[in-house]
Parts: C-alpha cells; sequence; structure tokens
C-alpha cells in the first residue's frame, strides 16, 4: 500500500503556473478542478488525483485545433 501525499493550496497554484487564488476558486466553485480534501479549514488535494487531472487536460489542449 502506498502512501498518500497532499498538495496544499500553495503547490497547487504553482502547478496550475502560478493561477491566481481567486481564479483557482472560481474553478473549484463550477468544479473544473478536482475536489480538494478539507482538513482543519484547509484544502489539499491528492497528488495522484491532480496529476491524472493535469495530464488529461493537456490532453485535451493538445487534441485542439486551434488553427
Amino acid at each position: 500500500m502506498s502512501d498518500v501525499k497532499l498538495i496544499n493550496f500553495n503547490e497547487l497554484r504553482k502547478r496550475l503556473g502560478g493561477k491566481a487564488r481567486s481564479s483557482i476558486y472560481l474553478d473549484m466553485q463550477k468544479k473544473r478542478l478536482p475536489m480538494p480534501l478539507k482538513l482543519g479549514g484547509r484544502h489539499y488535494w491528492e497528488e495522484e488525483q491532480l496529476n491524472a487531472w493535469i495530464k488529461s487536460n493537456l490532453k485535451k489542449a493538445a487534441s485542439l485545433d486551434l488553427h
């Protein structure tokens, strides 16, 4: 059994290219991000789930024909 690694809000911002806090909260509200765990009033994301979400969205973006 592997350990679950949790990513905090600041680490999430780094992984999303420095995205603004307000944009992240809006994405959470509109369910455009994986749902976080809320522990002690703070938000955490499971690293594996977040990595899968990022890869999925990169594939979607790569498949768009913008030309």
